[in-house]
């Protein structure tokens, strides 16, 4: 297998900026952000390609929109900062929000962001910064992610429950309170939640949630059913899937990662998964780096071929696992806690237009749309999932009686005709309306003759 990279020199206006399109890209954020507030390495090589600087970023509100900028909220404070990927010497573009964000995700396509300030979820219009959406009466929210297709996204909060919510449903205004209601609502743990992860799939995704009494729990996003519990020895911090969906990987608080399959026993709906890796396909990351509650893993990210496991610890270590060989292949220390760790794909890094827009302002977007003042339009968009399929059977039979009709009607007119007889017809009809024609005309001039007479 051969891989291809190309650079290309971008230039803008009185600077330029030299992009590598076939590097994959390792975003990770620290608690601290004293140095910078996002680092930038390559994923193979473990070398720094860029940093951004700001303010810290919050753990789990670290994002990417449109595939070429990185969003991330700032810890402690009502803001959002977006670094492009494509612009190597500018200084980050700041958001104000109504409040401090605890969850942040944005969707797929790039035009929608969600977060989570106090007990509210806001979603927000990114183009112009309109609020189209305010959900509220929520717990302490740990996470929000959409589905692969942007048509969902899953609220995960501390206490252990999951709200599921249409999109549509979420930012229609036309809509009555009592139909702003989540698709589906799923009590996943008794005790704190620590993680939640969702697969792909659309609306038929499958939701992973990790939780303080040492299990995971696979969940089904249409039915609520409850899938496979996988049981550890020690509390999962961080959860992620692969992208088939075939193993679980867990990251665990004592500095460990476990991979398990998930469909390798369909019979079998609970799992006990040990570092000892005794179950069959289970194998185990980690042991040669002294686990510790020191290295207690934080985040995990997946590359988009699922060959590269990015994963961060609370000792300030980032490291990838190649998943083939199962070890690590690079170790980048920071100098706190790894909040955030994310893999860019390749396409990601190509550069969009220059936007020189001011920053938009949430918070005036907010006041504008509670007070019904400003210059706002709401748009309704209608979920059309549930309504009932209209029944054509009566359309097709007429339709069917018709190609009937009109193949009698083909057959008859090739039928052979004795063109003597209807020549014959003809000519007798033709002399009938002759003599018709001068009756008429002779009834027409009489009486002008007898007034001459008199």
């Amino acid at each position: 297998m051969f891989r291809i990279s190309c650079k290309i020199v971008c230039s803008y206006p009185g600077r330029a900026a030299v992009l590598d399109f076939g590097i994959r890209l390792l975003v990770a954020t620290e608690a601290s952000g004293q140095q910078w507030s996002v680092g930038v390495w390559d994923l193979h090589t473990g070398s720094s390609v860029r940093t951004c600087k700001g303010q810290a970023v919050k753990a789990r509100c670290l994002c990417l929109h449109s595939g070429h900028t990185v969003v991330g909220a700032a810890d402690g404070k009502p803001l959002l900062q977006l670094w492009p990927l494509g612009k190597m010497d500018e200084n980050q573009q700041k958001i104000v929000c109504p409040g401090t964000v605890s969850a942040l995700a944005t969707s797929p396509d790039g035009l929608f962001c969600v977060a989570s300030i106090g007990e509210k979820i806001y979603i927000w219009e990114m183009t112009a910064g309109n609020l189209v959406g305010l959900l509220s009466n929520f717990d302490e929210v740990l996470k929000i992610q959409f589905t692969d297709d942007g048509s969902h996204f899953v609220v995960g909060t501390v206490g252990g429950m999951v709200k599921i919510w249409n999109f549509a449903n979420a930012v229609s205004s036309g809509l009555g309170a009592s139909r702003r209601t989540p698709r589906r609502v799923i009590t996943a743990h008794v005790q704190d939640m620590t993680d939640m992860h969702v697969g792909s799939g659309g609306p038929a995704a499958r939701v992973v949630t990790a939780s303080e009494d040492h299990t995971c729990k696979l969940w089904d996003m249409i039915s609520g059913n409850l899938i496979r519990t996988v049981v550890f020895e020690k509390t999962a911090s961080a959860v992620i899937m692969d992208t088939p969906e075939n193993y679980l990987i867990a990251g665990l608080k004592s500095g460990l990662i476990l991979c398990c399959p998930l469909y390798g026993q369909i019979s079998q709906t609970e799992l006990f998964v040990s570092k000892d890796a005794t179950n069959a396909g289970e194998f185990v990351l980690g042991e040669d780096c002294g686990p510790s509650t020191e290295g207690e893993i934080t985040c995990l990210a997946l590359s988009s071929d699922c060959r590269h496991l990015v994963s961060g610890s609370r000792d300030g270590n980032v490291r990838v696992w190649n998943l083939e060989q199962r070890s690590c292949s690079t170790s980048i220390p920071l100098s706190d806690v790894v909040g955030n760790v994310m893999v860019v794909p390749p396409i990601a890094q190509i550069p969009t237009a220059v936007h020189h827009r001011p920053p938009i302002s949430f918070k005036q977007q907010t006041a504008s749309m509670e007070d019904g003042r400003g210059m706002t339009f709401n748009v309704t968009i209608s979920d059309t999932s549930e309504l009932p399929v209209p029944d054509f059977s009566a359309d097709i039979a007429k339709m069917l009686r018709l190609d009937s009709t009109l193949e009698r009607r083909k057959e008859d007119s090739e039928e052979p005709m004795d063109t003597t007889d209807k020549i014959s017809a003809l000519e007798r009809e033709i002399a009938y309306l002759k003599q018709l024609n001068k009756d008429l005309t002779q009834q027409a001039a009489a009486p002008d003759k007898d007034k001459s007479t008199t």
